[in-house]
């Protein structure tokens, strides 16, 4: 069940017309790549819709990458992580159930 309800958490952000225009290309760092995965894959067997995942390193490397254009959109990890790069992420993150990990999209 806990699972369903972070799919709708991220098809209630994917769908906000503000927050990510065009595909959806979602990354997170190596930890928690399994998560993502199943989290996706539960979101695209509900909704029908692809998302496409870009994974390759550390979230310290997938961010340098968010921030040189590299078409990621939506970006998943832990806050304080995410909080470093306030320069280039929406000030927005929403709460992915009870754990640390927040959602969050290039402004």
């Amino acid at each position: 069940m806990r699972s369903k309800t972070l799919a709708l958490t991220l098809a209630a952000l994917v769908g906000m017309g503000s927050a990510v225009a065009g595909p959806v290309t979602v990354t997170t760092g190596a930890g928690y790549i399994k998560m993502v995965d199943a989290l996706t894959a539960l979101y695209q067997k509900e909704t029908g819709q692809t998302i496409q995942k870009s994974f390759g390193g550390n979230i310290g490397q997938m961010l340098a990458q968010v921030k040189h254009g590299d078409g990621v959109n939506v970006v998943i990890s832990d806050e304080a992580t995410l909080k470093r790069f306030n320069d280039l992420l929406s000030p927005e993150a929403s709460p992915l159930g009870q754990t640390p990990l927040v959602l969050i999209w290039r402004k």
